[in-house]
């Protein structure tokens, strides 16, 4: 009788090490930002970084991948919490000429962080608690492609004198 209490002791004990081992996530399952930042960078052979190439760029339903050449987005991040913030890196802006001698973005900086929004499966925010700066953006991500939807208020940076506001569509694919 005592072999049999200290038998079910143990099974117990060694129970529930195990279950309080698992961490988080009960059995390591990874979080919903951890599985998305994993689908933006995975393409990539380093897993910390991916670079997106644009193939398709609407403002307001009107074409604009005249405007944005050979322009790609590299997206940076190792997962360490819930709520951390990654990088970005504008790799080729698009180029002012004779014919587009002001041309603005949509896009502030060549070097910026952004974040989850909510819910984490579907919303980015670019440049989080700069007031100026600050643009939630929709997002959908594959293997294979990233579409960014968002709709952008301001006068644009320096890269157009024609407008930039309204509703934008960026469609990328893995380099």
């Amino acid at each position: 009788m005592k072999f049999l209490r200290i038998s079910c002791l143990v099974v117990l004990i060694t129970g529930f090490l195990g279950f309080t081992s698992c961490g988080p996530g009960g059995g390591g399952d990874p979080t919903i930002e951890e599985a998305q930042l994993k689908a933006l960078t995975i393409p990539a052979k380093s897993k910390t970084s991916q670079v997106w190439a644009l193939s398709q760029a609407t403002l307001d339903g009107v074409d604009k991948m005249t405007d944005y050449p050979g322009f790609k987005i590299e997206i940076k991040g190792v997962f360490t919490e819930d709520g951390g913030t990654y990088d970005y890196e504008i790799i080729a802006r698009p180029i002012k000429t004779v014919a587009k001698p002001g041309l603005k973005s949509p896009w502030p900086k060549d070097l910026g962080k952004w974040k989850f929004g909510i819910p984490a499966s579907a919303q980015v925010i670019r440049e989080p608690g700069d007031a100026k700066l600050e643009q939630d953006m929709a997002y959908e991500v594959t293997n294979t492609q990233l579409i960014l939807t968002f709709t952008y208020t301001g006068e644009g940076y320096s890269t157009r004198t024609s407008n930039v506001s309204g509703e934008w569509i960026m469609k990328f694919t893995p380099q």
